[in-house]
């Protein structure tokens, strides 16, 4: 029975080739659009899960609210936190603690063959202890995990560096750091592997220092903050009653905090397990960029709507060729032929179909896997996703589109009664079914083209509106923020280092002689960077009692001007009047527009000459309020922010080009630099290109919903042209009668046409208040968004109607042109 069944559905495979292609072309689709996403998901959930500690590691998170309001949720936390949960929590099996430093932050120096001293260029690295190795399973290729980090001043590399700077050979090499307050020297101790892409943080070096509690080289307290903090827990531990002894540790010592009136702050810590962090975590100064788990599941949402849509089209040919079989079953049942039977020879033959689509759907995926990894960010060998468990789910996928593909066709057909069956009646059930499966096709390509609609008009309005600082033609230069300032405890605060000062001024004005340079100025932190100064203040006039936070932008003389704020009331930073410099107790200081208001001020011009405290007793003079301009994206609120003159904020360089030649004035300035600083490397980039990848999330986004909105549209569209086709055919008689009577080609399409158009239309405006509802939520998570039009619900409408009707009506019209008496012959 099984070779006849595989006959009989090898003859209906090629005796209805365009059906077939249909089928094939529908299933194979959505099974490589399954297969991407699924590869796509289980990277994104293997986060973390190459520890061998992975299950039972947590990170130390902190919250701190002040008078009842939450002003940060972090991944820092304090070093008293990280030496009790290191040294006095029984439930701890171990414990590191890492500080991150880049390029940016720390220069780094290493003898190379010919004895030249070299920079490194460009790395990621972290500041850790002894116990870095205990807790996590970074893979070494040179070295034991529990001795390369035992002594002090060793350092651990990743083998691109030891490639790329010592040919291989760094083992017993020597880093000399410079961050501004000192020197020291690091000897390479071990090499890891490059860090794996599905890590939650990367890293090109760790370093430990002479003393792995103290990770800031500082004399710390209990409420001094440091980095992060991981620990493994012992089996039977639970995190929550960790976090409950962390929580009343720190109400015991608050009493050890420097200033003990910090205006009522309090901080309270959770733990976050390892392998939620890259899904499920975004707090302020995560290690690297994490995902989201509400957009990995909503891309395996996706996939399984495209994969219901290519079902749906082999059940509604199928259910419709089965009316065309009608009188052989019918036959077949009278000779005897079981339920069973029939069952069978319809699952084989969509058995057949789905086996053909998943080895098409195979071919698909190797061509385009490497594209895809590229667009969502994963690995692009496919190799490392092909294991036995890829088997049993392409062998599962086949059986369950077989089933499901299979399943109401085999129903139908075997619940024709015979008599019914000889005379050629089918039941007018399946035929409300596939209108109602074709509604639900167009309709949820218009849901998907709907989303893709807003997506993009949300992009294009958050990238078009007005920043409130000028971007454009803006150059920034890293400018390796150390060499500033260092601490000095006789002096009671940051001791200028002079030299480097003038030195830095000395390039802004050789800048300023070229014509292809406007403006060069100086800052801490770009748009498009988060801000990690700040502190909290309070306007005594205003209202004693209650405090606010302020983030701190550090500037020279020269950002206002440079950057294009606009000086709302009082007076820039001058170099004439020395108190705008002032010390760590008393200074001048500049406010936007939103920290006038955060701080209870009836307008910029009532805020100039006033003065706010911080909880330390230091004392700022408001001369001057500028326009509120977006930090961050249009996602985030416009942050309150105080700008002070900061010669340590000599972090980036700014410099305003001049419309025309840009690789000249690049070039000219690359020029300039090496002649100021000759010993450091030329690192450059433009503002608005920096600025711009905070976007990078929501483009993916509305490209891959523009993707999947046209993948819909075209499984639907080609579900639909095959039905339209078949029942043209059915009709062929009826039409050439209709012609003959006097129908022309546009009543022939009328006819074809408005049940269907009719029931999309009603379809979708039944869901469209669900549908504005979800996209008005979704935009709730923009603290700057469109408002939605009209427009964008009523032209895809538009779109998709006249695309079915065009699809139905080449049919129509093809089989119209023919010669009546053709058609009245037609069986």
């Amino acid at each position: 029975m099984i070779r006849n069944n595989f006959i009989l559905a090898c003859r209906n495979l090629f005796r209805n080739k365009s059906h077939t292609l249909i089928h094939v072309l529908g299933l194979s689709i959505g099974m490589t659009v399954g297969l991407l996403i699924l590869a796509y998901v289980r990277f994104e959930f293997s986060y973390d899960n190459f520890h061998v500690h992975a299950d039972n590691t947590y990170r130390v998170a902190t919250r701190v609210t002040l008078q009842e309001e939450v002003i940060a949720e972090e991944t820092n936390t304090y070093d008293g936190i990280r030496n009790a949960v290191q040294t006095d929590l029984p439930d701890v099996q171990a414990a590191t603690s890492i500080y991150g430093f880049d390029s940016d932050q720390l220069f780094i120096r290493y003898e190379g063959n010919d004895k030249k001293i070299i920079p490194l260029e460009s790395f990621k690295g972290f500041n850790t202890d002894a116990h870095f190795f205990d807790v996590f399973s970074f893979p070494l290729l040179h070295g034991d995990p529990a001795q390369v980090l035992s002594r002090e001043y060793s350092a651990v590399i990743s083998e691109t560096l030891a490639r790329r700077y010592f040919d291989n050979d760094a083992l017993g090499k020597v880093l000399t750091t410079n961050d501004g307050e000192a020197q020291y020297r690091y000897v390479i101790t071990g090499i890891t592997k490059d860090t794996p892409p599905n890590a939650h943080f990367a890293f090109d070096l760790l370093l430990r220092a002479a003393d792995p509690t103290n990770l800031t080289q500082k004399d710390n307290t209990f409420w001094t903050w440091g980095g992060q903090l991981y620990a493994v827990l012992s089996d039977h531990a639970k995190p929550e009653n960790v976090a409950t002894q962390l929580n009343r540790l720190a109400r015991e010592k608050n009493g050890l905090k420097v200033n003990r009136d910090d205006y009522g702050q309090v901080s309270t810590f959770q733990l976050q397990p390892l392998r939620d962090i890259h899904l499920f975590s975004h707090l302020q100064y995560e290690l690297d960029a994490n995902g989201s788990g509400v957009w990995v599941y909503a891309l395996a949402l996706l996939a399984l709507v495209i994969l219901a849509l290519a079902w749906v089209n082999y059940i509604n040919l199928s259910t419709a060729v089965a009316a065309e079989k009608i009188r052989a079953v019918g036959i077949r049942k009278a000779m005897g032929a079981t339920r069973r039977s029939l069952w069978m020879q319809v699952f084989t033959e969509a058995a057949l179909y789905n086996l053909i689509s998943i080895f098409a759907a195979i071919t698909m995926v190797m061509i385009a896997f490497p594209y895809f990894a590229a667009f969502v960010g994963m690995p692009q060998a496919i190799s490392g996703w092909v294991d036995g468990n890829v088997v049993i789910l392409l062998a599962a996928l086949a059986a369950v589109s077989t089933l499901v593909s299979g399943g109401y066709p085999a129903y139908v057909i075997a619940s024709y009664y015979p008599v019914q069956a000889l005379k050629g009646k089918s039941e007018q059930g399946s035929v409300a079914l596939r209108k109602f499966l074709v509604v639900f096709q167009f309709s949820m390509a218009l849901v998907l083209t709907v989303v893709t609609v807003v997506a993009n008009r949300q992009l294009s309005f958050m990238r078009s509106r007005e920043l409130g600082i000028n971007m454009d033609q803006v150059l920034i230069i890293k400018a390796l923020n150390f060499d500033k300032e260092t601490w000095s405890d006789s002096a009671g605060g940051y001791v200028v280092d002079e030299t480097y000062l003038q030195k830095a001024e000395a390039f802004k004005q050789a800048l300023r002689q070229s014509a292809l340079v406007g403006n060069a100025a100086t800052l801490s932190h770009l748009p498009g960077q988060t801000v990690n100064w700040g502190t909290e203040f309070k306007a005594m006039a205003i209202d004693p009692e209650k405090a606010y936070r302020l983030k701190a932008v550090g500037v020279d003389y020269d950002f206002v001007k440079t950057l294009g704020l606009h000086l709302l009331a009082g007076r820039n930073f001058s170099v004439d009047i020395p108190a705008d410099r002032g010390n760590e107790g008393r200074r001048a200081v500049l406010l936007n527009e939103a920290a006038v208001h955060r701080l209870g001020f009836k307008d910029a011009a009532s805020a100039v000459h006033g003065h706010i405290q911080t909880y330390w007793g230091a004392d700022y003079e408001v001369i001057g309020v500028v326009n509120s301009y977006h930090q961050l994206s249009l996602k985030e609120n416009l942050e309150p922010l105080y700008f002070i003159l900061q010669p340590r904020a000599l972090s980036y360089y700014a410099l305003q080009l001049q419309p025309g030649d840009m690789t000249g004035a690049i070039a000219d300035v690359e020029q300039v630099w090496h002649q100021h600083f000759p010993e450091y490397p030329f690192q450059y980039f433009f503002l608005d290109s920096f600025y711009d990848k905070q976007y990078q999330y929501d483009t993916r986004f509305s490209d891959v919903m523009l993707f999947f909105s046209g993948l819909a549209v075209f499984i639907a569209g080609m579900g639909l042209f095959g039905l339209t086709a078949f029942a043209v055919v059915q009709r062929t008689k009826e039409i050439g009668i209709r012609k003959v009577l006097g129908a022309s080609a546009l009543n022939l399409i009328h006819l074809f046409t408005r049940n269907f158009i009719l029931l999309i239309a009603i379809a979708y405006a039944a869901a469209v208040p669900v549908l504005y509802w979800g996209v008005q939520r979704w935009l709730e998570n923009y603290a700057f968004r469109m408002e939605l039009k009209a427009w964008f619900f009523i032209t895809p409408l538009a779109a998709m109607l006249l695309f079915a009707l065009l699809v139905m009506s080449f049919q129509v019209i093809k089989v119209s042109l023919r010669n009546p008496v053709d058609s009245l012959r037609h069986e």
